[in-house]
């Protein structure tokens, strides 16, 4: 089970929750263990499906070789924020696109923000703010970039920003620390507990203190630097070898149980 976020935030699920609370459901019932990728995810499962915590077992994801602090560097017109993720509702996108506002008003130097990622479920609210705040300009929605090109967008940036409502895990953050990119993430879901103290965690609507934070990334250059030293570190922390011996332990357990 990668995690439960269909079921706190089912208008992100259009078409689609009911299938995957009775799928999810059913294969708890059918399983003798569950595997999931944080603790966070963990607790959710055991609050949520009633499962024992003794039945389940954590394995972190890993993160792609090509995803380095080494290798072409994008070179925006402006410096830019950077968000990659779905653009669905509980990503909380225009929470971004607000503090993002709030961030332009106090600088006299101009900032993009660049949004990668696929909008199958679009929030239209997204674009409502951009145009709210007049950022037509500001705002890149560039949509769907290749996992050979990615890196590159991770190494340019000033940060990776995410207010998200909700995470299992976040894979693009992890592959930010590893591009030597610093994050700036939420308080929810369990983007704490894989930040660590690698990064800035703010309230995913506490717009104030989120610009407050891009600020800091932004012009605080030793802070900056500490981050992403901090998070090169972090992000050795999950690798694909790990989480298959991790894998591979659950299997040979079944095996001897049978």
């Amino acid at each position: 089970i990668y995690d439960l976020g269909f079921l706190y935030y089912p208008d992100a699920y259009p078409g689609s929750y009911e299938k995957l609370k009775k799928q999810t459901r059913e294969l708890v019932r059918k399983s003798q263990r569950i595997i999931t990728i944080s603790h966070s995810a963990k607790s959710d499962i055991e609050k949520e499906l009633g499962l024992p915590g003794e039945n389940i077992t954590v394995a972190y994801p890993g993160v792609d070789s090509r995803f380095t602090k080494e290798g072409k560097t994008f070179k925006g017109k402006h410096p830019y924020f950077l968000f990659v993720g779905a653009l669905k509702p509980g990503k909380n996108v225009p929470s971004l696109v607000k503090a993002f506002a709030e961030f332009l008003q106090k600088e006299k130097k101009v900032y993009d923000l660049y949004l990668i990622g696929g909008n199958f479920w679009n929030d239209p609210k997204i674009e409502k703010e951009i145009h709210a705040y007049k950022l037509e300009e500001r705002v890149k929605k560039l949509g769907f970039v290749l996992d050979e090109d990615l890196p590159s967008y991770y190494r340019g940036a000033v940060a990776y920003v995410s207010p998200s409502y909700y995470e299992g895990f976040c894979l693009p953050l992890v592959e930010a620390f590893a591009c030597g990119c610093p994050v700036i993430g939420s308080t929810k879901g369990a983007m704490p507990e894989i930040i660590g103290d690698a990064g800035i965690v703010v309230g995913p609507t506490d717009t104030e203190a989120l610009e407050q934070a891009m600020h800091d990334m932004a012009y605080n250059a030793k802070k900056r630097k500490e981050y992403v030293a901090k998070g090169l570190h972090q992000a050795q922390k999950y690798s694909w070898n790990s989480f298959a011996k991790a894998i591979l332990r659950e299997i040979n357990a079944a095996r001897k149980i049978s």
